[in-house]
């Protein structure tokens, strides 16, 4: 081959080179833009959400009180009850706060 080829060949690869890397930053800079679409749009539908759809909740409501279960009854396999669940108070004294 002579010199005039390889130097004809080399801008040949070059010139490949150069629409590949071209190509690769064009489809960087197409999903670079569709991940900060898809970030405005839940970036969006958050704002939505919170500031133009503002419930007013009433203030005495508990929130947990439907997420809690009633828990069962834990019985033997005969069906008698070895623990229940129920109501109860509790008082406690801290022996550091009592006077006298």
């Amino acid at each position: 081959m002579s010199p005039a080829a390889v130097r004809q060949l080399r801008i040949q690869v070059a010139g490949h080179r150069q629409v590949a890397l071209g190509r690769s930053r064009q489809r960087l800079v197409i999903g670079v833009m569709l991940f900060g679409l898809a970030v405005a749009v839940f970036a969006l539908r958050l704002i939505d959400l919170t500031v133009l759809h503002k419930r007013v909740e009433p203030a005495n409501v508990n929130l947990l009180a439907g997420l809690t279960p009633e828990r069962a009854d834990i019985i033997d396999r005969n069906g008698a009850s070895l623990a229940r669940s129920f109501e109860a108070y509790a008082i406690a004294i801290r022996p550091q706060d009592v006077v006298g």
